[in-house]
Protein backbone atom coordinates (compact mmCIF):
# COMPACT_ATOMS: atom_id res chain seq x y z
CA UNK A 1 0.00 0.00 0.00
CA UNK A 2 1.74 3.46 -0.56
CA UNK A 3 1.61 6.81 1.03
CA UNK A 4 -1.25 7.96 -1.32
CA UNK A 5 -3.36 5.36 -0.62
CA UNK A 6 -3.19 5.76 3.33
CA UNK A 7 -3.22 9.49 2.75
CA UNK A 8 -6.60 8.75 1.19
CA UNK A 9 -8.28 6.69 4.10
CA UNK A 10 -7.23 8.84 6.32
CA UNK A 11 -8.88 11.92 4.77
CA UNK A 12 -11.74 9.73 3.84
CA UNK A 13 -11.76 9.04 7.75
CA UNK A 14 -11.79 12.19 8.86
CA UNK A 15 -14.56 13.55 6.29
CA UNK A 16 -17.23 11.31 7.22
CA UNK A 17 -16.36 12.18 11.33
CA UNK A 18 -16.76 15.57 10.23
CA UNK A 19 -19.73 15.15 7.69
CA UNK A 20 -21.50 12.78 10.57
CA UNK A 21 -21.30 14.94 13.15
CA UNK A 22 -23.89 14.41 16.20
CA UNK A 23 -26.68 16.39 16.55
CA UNK A 24 -26.02 19.19 18.82
CA UNK A 25 -28.92 19.01 21.30
CA UNK A 26 -28.91 21.62 23.99
CA UNK A 27 -29.54 20.37 27.54
CA UNK A 28 -33.15 20.82 29.06
CA UNK A 29 -33.18 23.12 32.52
CA UNK A 30 -30.32 24.98 31.76
CA UNK A 31 -30.72 28.57 31.12
CA UNK A 32 -28.76 30.25 28.90
CA UNK A 33 -25.91 32.56 29.99
CA UNK A 34 -26.74 35.88 29.51
CA UNK A 35 -23.90 38.77 28.43
CA UNK A 36 -24.55 42.22 28.86
CA UNK A 37 -23.09 43.79 25.80
CA UNK A 38 -25.13 46.71 26.74
CA UNK A 39 -24.44 50.46 27.62
CA UNK A 40 -23.96 49.54 31.13
CA UNK A 41 -20.38 48.18 31.17
CA UNK A 42 -19.32 50.68 28.37
CA UNK A 43 -20.41 53.89 31.49
CA UNK A 44 -18.82 51.79 33.83
CA UNK A 45 -15.51 51.93 31.97
CA UNK A 46 -15.43 55.33 31.68
CA UNK A 47 -16.09 55.68 35.15
CA UNK A 48 -12.71 53.41 35.54
CA UNK A 49 -10.84 55.97 33.21
CA UNK A 50 -11.90 58.65 35.23
CA UNK A 51 -10.89 57.41 38.42
CA UNK A 52 -7.69 56.65 36.30
CA UNK A 53 -7.04 59.99 35.26
CA UNK A 54 -7.78 61.99 38.82
CA UNK A 55 -4.95 59.34 40.72
CA UNK A 56 -2.74 60.31 38.00
CA UNK A 57 -3.29 63.65 38.46
CA UNK A 58 -4.31 64.40 34.98
CA UNK A 59 -8.11 65.59 36.23
CA UNK A 60 -9.33 67.20 39.30
CA UNK A 61 -12.08 65.91 41.61
CA UNK A 62 -14.52 68.32 40.16
CA UNK A 63 -14.04 66.66 36.39
CA UNK A 64 -13.83 62.87 37.64
CA UNK A 65 -17.37 63.89 39.38
CA UNK A 66 -18.52 65.64 36.29
CA UNK A 67 -17.94 62.03 34.64
CA UNK A 68 -19.15 59.86 37.13
CA UNK A 69 -22.55 61.89 37.07
CA UNK A 70 -23.21 62.26 33.81
CA UNK A 71 -22.49 58.92 32.81
CA UNK A 72 -24.83 57.55 35.92
CA UNK A 73 -27.16 59.77 34.06
CA UNK A 74 -26.91 58.21 31.09
CA UNK A 75 -26.49 54.64 32.83
CA UNK A 76 -30.39 55.70 33.91
CA UNK A 77 -31.62 56.93 30.85
CA UNK A 78 -30.94 53.62 28.59
CA UNK A 79 -31.97 51.56 31.66
CA UNK A 80 -35.43 52.92 31.44
CA UNK A 81 -35.22 51.80 27.72
CA UNK A 82 -37.12 47.97 26.91
CA UNK A 83 -33.93 46.12 26.85
CA UNK A 84 -35.24 44.09 24.05
CA UNK A 85 -36.13 47.18 21.90
CA UNK A 86 -32.60 48.80 23.03
CA UNK A 87 -30.64 45.26 21.66
CA UNK A 88 -32.56 45.99 18.36
CA UNK A 89 -31.27 49.10 18.02
CA UNK A 90 -27.71 48.22 18.83
CA UNK A 91 -27.81 45.67 16.34
CA UNK A 92 -29.51 47.84 13.70
CA UNK A 93 -25.68 49.84 14.36
CA UNK A 94 -23.46 47.13 14.10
Amino acid sequence: MSEYDDAYREFEERWNEAVNQPEVVEPEGVEAISVDVGTTPMLNRMRLIADSLLEQKLIDQAQKDAIHAATMQIDEIFASVDADALAAVRRQLS
